[in-house]
């Protein structure tokens, strides 16, 4: 029976449970002398999607937004081939999505080099925008989207149907310098990763292995973790670290593999493979991946490898188990902007590590249902506020977390690897190119709010309300929306001639982000605020609602009645505004330090800064990119404020303010800035 079937098969028996959550008033469960309950507030919530064709492929997984443009185009793969390969989309939204359709192009992935079925095909755009990688379990691929040919015959512009550039780099084709494989053994093809770009191109990625002979390894294969350094070489079988430099005229590419072991690049879930994360945190030039461990003492850890020492340090998660609340078994790894991690794992918590504090946090995830398991596979942090799916077999979400601010000290265990540099040809090939079109569908789900206290958690039940779309996997921020907007993948969309996305609007109370984007169409139906007469699409007049953002807060006592996070007093319907905040705990003689961008165009940028010492001066000060103080405040007690008209051109600067008290103080600073809008009916 096809997996799709059982699930739905399994949720079927499992919605006649009785439900933790009911339609009444917040409820929650309590035993004697245990903590406090979880709060839980069943909500609704709107959800977008999309049903794009399938070309003989199936289940989208791996999912990221295009961060060189502004939100609007999305990527993502398919990860099943249904007698044909997986493909790589691109899907492309205007404003309006409730009304707008949605344009696709599609490229199809090496059909002899793809992998095994229902292999992980997670992606990242490049740098230069040109390239878009690939990984699947059996290989890496790029697809250059700007090598295209159109079918032989097309005058039609707007037809872009034909082929492009794609590149294929085989894992098993590493060659050692005298032509012979890697001794280690070839890639593990029920193995699966996430892949990573950094700033030069290289692409990096996390592999399991097999024994030479294409036999499992033993599960008591030695760890290849040395205290001295060069290390000893590792036994095969051992998973391994791989960065590939591609090559500029599609041949020899270098390869070199770090073999850490620690069974990176596998897990066991219902819609294995998971994900098994790694990331390229730029401001460290570090390499942090996930550590499933295995299974028994070790429940895994967060690892970061100096490429430079060939040396690992690792935070295991025996810390944050002491309670008897086990985590064990990180999944994919993403970072947020202010360089924290975090991961979803196999024991159904979100956690978090600052490896510049060496503090981590866990958040266990709510149930929906008696008897429901988590299955957690995408994590997306966004200014704070994390999103996150789980693809159980009962029920399917797509949630946020405000986390608690609870911390967990863990000192990394540092060792060294061994590694090995290889070579793998390139093969150079055509990917099938096609291209459409799709109408939205607006639906709307039950969900909860739920805080339980490991932090506040909104979550969307996809598959509830009459809704098929089960087993969300891949997720993005919406970065054209406010804060808590999350595009997802539905793995199994109900029926098998759809590949299906999604787009979440999860409500937020009072949870604050870090970095709030302004969103003056928050009903989605293409009308700026400023020139829609209905700007919640409740049907209500805007002269007749008295609460024009649904949040339960009357318009006169909101400061934010469309519920981005930017209050009323900055912001204007025809403008498009960021906030972005913080608070610092910063020793007497000490800076709070705060680095922001500005886009090119701004009008303005008005900053603001308050310290808990209200007799003590504050300044701030406008560094720019070389280290040069371009505007300050006049000095004032306890608050400075500063209005600046920064440069056409943008850039990226550092907001400074200095701890002038006597002793330790807590100051708390503010950016907003405002820039025009995109003309209406634009790409935003």
């Amino acid at each position: 029976m096809h997996p799709a079937k059982v699930r739905r098969l399994v949720f079927a028996v499992s919605a006649a449970l009785p439900f933790v959550l009911n339609t009444a008033a917040p409820v929650s469960l309590r035993a004697a002398g245990a903590p406090a309950p979880p709060q839980t507030t069943p909500i609704k919530v709107q959800l977008i999607e999309w049903d794009l064709p399938e070309q003989m492929d199936n289940t989208p997984g791996g999912m990221a937004v295009d961060v060189q443009s502004d939100g609007n185009r999305i990527w993502f793969t398919t990860r099943v081939q249904l007698g044909d390969a997986p493909r790589l989309y691109q899907f492309d939204l205007r404003g309006g999505k409730k009304i707008n359709k949605g344009q696709w192009v599609s490229y199809e992935l090496d059909p002899d080099s793809s992998g095994v079925a229902n292999g992980l095909r997670k992606i990242r755009t490049s740098k230069d925008k040109r390239f878009v990688f690939v990984h699947t379990t059996g290989s890496l691929q790029r697809i250059d989207t700007l090598d295209c040919q159109k079918a032989a015959g097309t005058t039609d512009p707007l037809v872009i149907n034909g082929n492009c550039g794609r590149t294929t780099w085989l894992h098993d084709l590493a060659r050692q310098a005298d032509g012979t494989p890697d001794p280690n053994g070839p890639a593990n093809p029920d193995s699966g990763s996430d892949v990573a770009i950094d700033d030069y191109n290289n692409v990096f990625s996390v592999s399991g292995a097999l024994l030479p002979d294409l036999s499992l390894p033993d599960p008591g294969l030695a760890l290849p973790d040395s205290l001295t350094s060069p290390a000893p070489a590792a036994e095969p079988g051992t998973s391994f670290v791989q960065r590939l430099t591609p090559s500029p005229d599609n041949t020899l590419s270098r390869v070199i593999r770090w073999y850490v072991g620690h069974n990176v690049g596998i897990c066991s879930s219902s819609s294995s493979p998971c994900i098994s994360g790694i990331t390229y945190d730029k401001r460290r030039d570090k390499i942090y991946f996930s550590e499933p461990g295995d299974g028994a003492d070790d429940f895994g850890a967060i690892a970061e490898l100096d490429m430079a020492r060939s040396a690992v340090r690792r935070w295991d998660f025996v810390a944050l188990s002491a309670t008897g609340d086990v985590v064990r078994e990180p999944r994919q790894l993403n970072i947020d902007k202010d360089g924290k991690l975090w991961t979803v794992t196999g024991s159904g918590h979100l956690v978090s590590l600052d490896p510049g504090t060496n503090r981590m946090s866990k958040h266990k995830t709510p149930i929906f249902a008696l008897g429901d398991v988590a299955d957690l596979f995408g994590v997306a942090p966004d200014s704070g506020l994390i999103g996150y799916t789980d693809s159980s077999a009962t029920t399917s979400k797509v949630g946020m977390l405000a986390p608690d601010r609870d911390f967990v000290p863990v000192s990394p265990k540092t060792t060294y690897v061994p590694s090995r540099s290889l070579t793998i040809l390139a093969n150079p090939g055509r990917a099938n190119r096609t291209s459409g079109s799709t109408p939205p569908q607006s639906k709307v789900v039950l969900g909860q709010r739920v805080n339980n206290g490991d932090g506040q958690f909104t979550e969307a039940v996809t598959n509830s309300n009459g809704n098929d779309s089960f087993m969300p996997l891949g997720i993005t921020p919406d970065l054209s929306a406010s804060v808590g907007t999350f595009f997802y993948a539905v793995g199994d969309p109900g029926a098998l001639m759809f590949n299906r996305i999604g787009r979440v609007r999860l409500p937020r109370a009072k949870e604050k982000a870090r970095i709030e984007r302004d969103d003056d169409d928050n009903d989605d139906d293409g009308k700026r605020n400023d020139v829609d007469d209905d700007v919640d699409d409740d049907g209500v007049k805007n002269a007749m609602d008295n609460d024009s953002d649904n949040d339960g807060t009357v318009d006169s006592m909101d400061d934010d009645d469309d519920n981005d996070g930017i209050e009323d007093s900055f912001d204007t319907k025809d403008h498009k505004e960021t906030k972005q905040t913080s608070d610092q705990d910063v020793a007497a003689g000490q800076s709070a330090q705060d680095a922001f961008t500005v886009n090119p165009g701004s009008l303005l940028v008005v900053l603001s800064a308050v310290s808990t010492d209200v007799l003590a001066p504050v300044t701030i000060e406008v560094v720019d990119a070389t280290g040069q103080v371009i505007a300050s405040s006049l000095a004032s007690p306890g608050a400075a404020a500063l209005t600046w008209t920064p440069p056409a051109a943008g850039g990226d600067y550092t907001l400074r303010v200095k701890n002038q008290s006597a002793g330790a103080s807590t100051i708390s600073t503010k950016i907003l800035s405002r820039e025009n809008w995109p003309l209406i009916g634009g790409i935003f």
